[in-house]
């Protein structure tokens, strides 16, 4: 038995000692160039009117937003609620998903299900480009990966918080969101 003014062998917790500081963000390159991004939010009803475009200003932004009323998703297998096999939104033309989605469909013999979305407002925006390739990046170390997620959610509800004010012009609540690079 060791007396209390002993030191063990080997202290527990001496790592965290001597690690450096971790401060949330670190991983990210903030000064990586703001690339293109489309949001998609699918209202929970149809608007019943043409395709049209608009703009609207949130805190000095300004973006573009495209109300569509013929889109459909096209899911890999199961349609979720979480989107989780979501591989496309656009016209429901098969030619024009991406020829690698559709070569992996095939490959791996999983069914494509169309799912007709019903009006779909979608936002032009920017987003960090180190972000989304860390989000893309399967391999990448969970502080890095954890950080681009938490940017992208953080990205998806300040743009349901921007198109709730718009829909002063539009009518709408948007309920779900996906984006794409």
């Amino acid at each position: 038995m060791s007396s209390p003014e002993q030191e063990p062998e080997e202290p527990l917790g001496r790592h965290w000692f001597t690690a450096l500081p971790y401060q949330f963000g670190q991983s990210i390159g903030w000064d990586a160039e703001l690339t293109s991004v489309t949001l998609f939010v699918e209202l929970p009803f149809w608007l019943m009117t043409p395709s049209y475009t608009f703009d609207v200003e949130v805190e000095g932004c300004t973006y573009a937003l495209d109300v569509i009323d013929y889109f459909a998703e096209l899911f890999g297998g199961d349609v979720t609620d979480s989107r989780r096999t979501s591989l496309y939104i656009g016209p429901q033309e098969y030619e024009k998903v991406h020829r690698e989605i559709r070569d992996e469909l095939e490959q791996q013999q999983i069914a494509a299900v169309w799912r007709p979305c019903k009006s779909v407002v979608r936002i032009h925006s920017r987003a960090n480009s180190d972000v989304l390739d860390a989000a893309a990046d399967a391999e990448a170390p969970p502080p890095r990966s954890r950080e681009a997620q938490y940017y992208l959610q953080a990205l998806a509800r300040r743009t349901s918080q921007f198109s709730t004010v718009s829909s002063r012009a539009i009518g709408f609540i948007p309920t779900t969101s996906s984006l794409t690079k």
